[in-house]
């Protein structure tokens, strides 16, 4: 008997063992000072689909992966999207991004000239033939992150590919995989100037993509909190359709608030936690809408997601809804189980 107590101890205190380490967040020692300044890489990707992924700016549309024609993003004529992000410190660095006409506003930098708003040619921004300017701007979702230094010109070592170019003018673009010999690039340094809070509460929101959905049927979806930090804090969300036809359409999904338009909800994450939204959408009419998930921390991070809502009339090929229970979580079921048969054998 006493030799049982002491075998079903040491499956107890492994399981506790692997439990803790599935569950302790990434800065579980609390938050330590990052290195001031960062020289971050900037991630783009050219995507064949209606907008960009979550997270994502997007910089300008195409007219194909390589070999193509380009289009100012405000403008939907191309179905290829170069689409753009950074993150430091487990936040999203965004851009914003405009069109303007002879040259760019302080504060933004030259990405490309074209020759026309869509069905256009390209050149670097050393040139001057094209009187269309694409302009970017990074945006920082953290009151203590800043923009310390950003410029876009040819690629060197210190910097990522974005786009390239056939020619430095009269030039088609292309992803950079293409074998173009002139590509931009962008360099991108950051300075933290506060760590006031900056590390101790990081939360990740996740959505869907896409979702596809029956006109006039009801369709969940899951919005996921993660907390990447040491400290515990609370995330206020909100669902913001962005066409008429989905307002009053769109809510969190409670026995309290069903079908009430309940448009705003908030989660609270421990340190290293995880939680799941439930929210609904009822498609009046079949068509292609977005539907935008604004997000706020209680210590002024901040920013939002992207669900691309594609809705189809009854008959039409249903996809998309809950995203499924990452496999961490299976194993933290498992142990939890595996804790309780100890305990109830102790």
């Amino acid at each position: 008997m006493q030799i049982l107590k002491t075998q079903q101890l040491l499956i107890l205190s492994i399981a506790v063992a692997f439990f803790l380490q599935l569950t302790t967040p990434a800065f579980s020692q609390g938050p330590s000072l990052p290195t001031p300044t960062l020289n971050i890489p900037v991630n783009c990707v050219v995507v064949q689909q209606s907008s960009c992924p979550s997270g994502y700016s997007l910089f300008l549309r195409m007219s194909d992966f390589t070999n193509a024609h380009a289009e100012v993003p405000t403008l939907n004529n191309y179905g290829y999207l170069l689409c753009c992000n950074a993150s430091a410190w487990g936040y999203k660095i965004k851009f914003d991004v405009k069109n303007e006409s002879g040259s760019c506003t302080s504060g933004y930098e030259c990405l490309l000239h074209l020759s026309s708003a869509t069905n256009a040619h390209a050149e670097l921004c050393s040139k001057s033939n094209y009187p269309y300017f694409i302009c970017v701007k990074p945006v920082p979702q953290h009151p203590s992150i800043k923009i310390d230094h950003f410029d876009i010109t040819t690629c060197s070592s210190n910097s990522n590919c974005i786009i390239a170019l056939s020619g430095y003018t009269n030039a088609h673009v292309g992803n950079c995989s293409s074998p173009y010999g002139q590509k931009i690039c962008m360099n991108l340094t950051i300075k933290l100037v506060s760590v006031t809070n900056l590390r101790a509460f990081i939360p990740e929101i996740t959505v869907p993509s896409s979702i596809t959905a029956y006109e006039g049927r009801e369709m969940r979806f899951l919005i996921t909190a993660r907390n990447r930090g040491s400290l515990e804090g609370r995330v206020k969300l909100k669902l913001v359709p962005q066409e008429v036809a989905l307002y009053g359409n769109v809510y969190f999904t409670s026995k309290k608030y069903a079908r009430e338009g309940m448009t705003e909800t908030e989660v609270f994450l421990g340190p290293g936690d995880t939680k799941y939204v439930v929210a609904s959408v009822v498609p009046p009419i079949n068509g292609i809408y977005t539907i935008k998930v604004e997000w706020e921390d209680d210590y002024g991070g901040k920013g939002d997601e992207w669900i691309t809502l594609n809705v189809v009339e009854l008959g039409g090929e249903e996809a998309g809804g809950m995203p499924g229970i990452e496999l961490q979580h299976i194993f933290m079921i498992v142990i939890s189980a595996l804790i309780l048969i100890g305990l109830k054998a102790v």
